[in-house]
């Protein structure tokens, strides 16, 4: 019965280790931050990566890439389709100031045999960009319609990739002999429109309010793989990378540590990150957080914009299924009339593709489940009662980082690093290692 009982707890055990740690109200990590920690020099950033597949949609596996070329190249892999010629339309075009310009068109064919289908495509000088595409076999039946944003970086930048494909960059070095390093965290990005050069921006306006607000300071930016995922997961992808900063500043860190700068639902995730850490007495080196324009008692979108935008999508669906369905029937017309009738449905077409693609980003932001967690209400959240209390998914997450959420939500279950025996117990903030100071900027 003892051997039986020994057995029965070391199973327990090893099964718990592979099911990963749980958070306080139950959510399943799917990794430890130990898994995100291992970087090493990104390789993989010197194209943009689409694969499409016949069962599963599309995904672009990076959100920049390096060249100092007035081209890119880009590598296609596709899946489930049947060995034929295929074409795919691209539209490339340069993000300015929130305005796509300078579209251009470009047609290519392939017949899938060999992969990846390398293209190059023309994209000239730095800065954002928008890729869509349309994906047609050879009968030219529309299969497949894509859209990404990403950014055109120099070669030169330094950039280290870790297991899970998160990308860390290093933006900034210091000449001083007394080094500080900052790890800046991105905010809510549910396409990657806002990467590496956006924040850069960003910090050369704070830099004009204040030029020594990053004096000594050796500046590193993270960007999520996926910025949409559950927040617990990608707050293990920032303990991950601030343990791995760590060790290469070792006298540095000793002295003063690792600031961590989290812009918007970064500062958030970084927070929780910390307190995580020490709540399961994790050593993580900071001893400076700082969040700005950081919604740490969730945001709000109105609602009825949140419905209208799922209206408008529905419209322009309507439409499209429409002109589809003149396209069906047009074979049944003279050759020269269904010509025509194809060749005008074909402009309507590419009209109709150019406004849903205006739409999917505004959807992806709904319907994210990091959006679900940020906003108090969410079109697509369940258990909705008030903006007081927000949604189930709201909930879910802030209880585990807010006294004032876990009191509306499972008031039995604590916050994360609520400690009554520190004297300066700040419970879902870190406050236990490296004399911890944290700062809340607000940008209005």
């Amino acid at each position: 019965m003892k051997k039986r009982l020994i057995a029965l707890f070391l199973s327990l055990v090893f099964f718990s280790g592979l099911c990963g740690q749980l958070s306080p109200n139950g959510y399943q990590f799917q990794h430890d931050w130990q898994y995100y920690a291992n970087y090493s020099p990104a390789t993989s950033l010197d194209h943009l990566e689409l694969q499409i597949t016949n069962y599963g949609g599309y995904s672009f596996n990076n959100s920049s890439v390096k060249t100092d070329s007035n081209n890119f190249n880009l590598h296609i892999y596709t899946s489930g389709y049947a060995v034929g010629m295929y074409y795919f339309k691209f539209r490339i075009g340069k993000l300015v100031n929130n305005i796509v310009e300078n579209q251009e068109s470009y047609t290519n064919s392939s017949n899938l045999i060999s992969q990846p289908i390398v293209f190059n495509i023309p994209a000239q000088g730095k800065g954002t960009f928008t890729i869509s595409f349309d994906f047609y076999n050879i009968a030219g039946q529309h299969c497949m319609s894509g859209y990404h944003t990403f950014e055109k970086i120099s070669a030169t930048y330094l950039t280290f990739e870790n297991n899970n494909h998160d990308i860390l960059y290093k933006i900034r070095s210091s000449n001083s002999s007394f080094r500080r390093p900052m790890l800046c965290v991105e905010g809510f990005d549910p396409v990657n429109a806002k990467g590496v050069l956006f924040y850069q921006q960003l910090i050369t306006i704070i830099e004009g309010l204040s030029n020594s607000a990053f004096r000594d300071n050796e500046l590193y930016f993270l960007n999520f793989r996926d910025a949409t995922k559950d927040m617990r997961e990608n707050a293990m992808v920032v303990l991950g990378a601030n343990n791995y900063l760590g060790p290469l500043y070792q006298s540095e860190t000793y002295k003063e540590g690792i600031s961590v700068l989290g812009f918007s639902m970064g500062g958030v995730i970084s927070r929780y990150a910390l307190a995580y850490a020490e709540e399961s007495q994790i050593t993580h080196r900071c001893s400076q957080l700082i969040t700005f324009d950081s919604p740490h008692r969730g945001a709000v979108l109105n609602t009825n914009l949140q419905d209208k935008i799922y209206d408008t999508y529905e419209d322009i669906t309507s439409i499209e299924e429409a002109i589809e369905s003149i396209e069906t029937w047009s074979w049944v017309l003279s050759i020269p009339l269904g010509l025509i009738v194809n060749l005008v449905t074909s402009d309507f077409n590419d009209s109709i593709d150019d406004y849903k693609e205006m739409f999917r980003p505004l959807l992806n932001t709904i319907e994210a489940p990091a959006s679900k967690q940020l906003l108090r209400y969410n079109v697509n959240s369940e258990q909705y009662t008030d903006e007081t209390n927000g949604s189930l998914d709201f909930r879910n997450f802030y209880s585990e980082i807010n006294i004032e959420e876990r009191l509306a939500y499972n008031p039995s279950i604590g916050v994360l690093n609520n400690d009554p025996n520190y004297p300066n117990n700040k419970p879902g903030y870190p406050f236990k290692q490296n004399a911890i100071k944290s700062l809340a900027i607000s940008n209005g």
